[in-house]
């Protein structure tokens, strides 16, 4: 075997090793994304329309057996508090739903539509994957 630390020329003729650094790479990125998906929590999302009855007030209806945790309203979350909660039957379809009423920290002119983003069921990505899969 030659010399290769006393040898500048031998040093110099010994070809690079790219497959190992190749795969290390690869082993540090697949590493890197299965950290991610165990560390990184998010939410389902569910849309919807409000309608405003004062400056501060907005109604809105939504699926009974929502628990939301989180509301957006243009892409910026908001302060809310619950004025009233109201579970209502739609007989002829055979569907309950709630009727919400909410206060929020922002002035929105009166009898305006908006649309709402409630986020709901905060897991981690590699939870739904798995839900998703079996």
């Amino acid at each position: 075997m030659i010399n290769i630390y006393n040898n500048k020329e031998s040093f110099l003729r010994e070809k690079p090793h790219f497959l190992e650094v190749i795969v290390f790479f690869l082993i540090l990125l697949i590493g890197g994304i299965i950290v991610l998906l165990y560390e990184i929590k998010i939410y389902d999302n569910y849309q919807t329309k409000g309608y405003t009855l004062n400056d501060n007030i907005i109604t809105t209806v939504i699926p009974s057996n929502l628990t939301f945790s989180k509301i957006y309203l243009n892409n910026k979350e908001i302060k809310y508090e619950i004025i009233e909660e109201k579970i209502s039957i739609d007989e002829e379809k055979m569907v309950s739903y709630k009727t919400l009423t909410l206060k929020i920290n922002q002035n929105l002119k009166a009898n305006q539509i908006i649309d709402l983003n409630l986020y709901y069921n905060k897991q981690r990505i590699i939870s739904k994957l798995q839900e998703k899969m079996f």
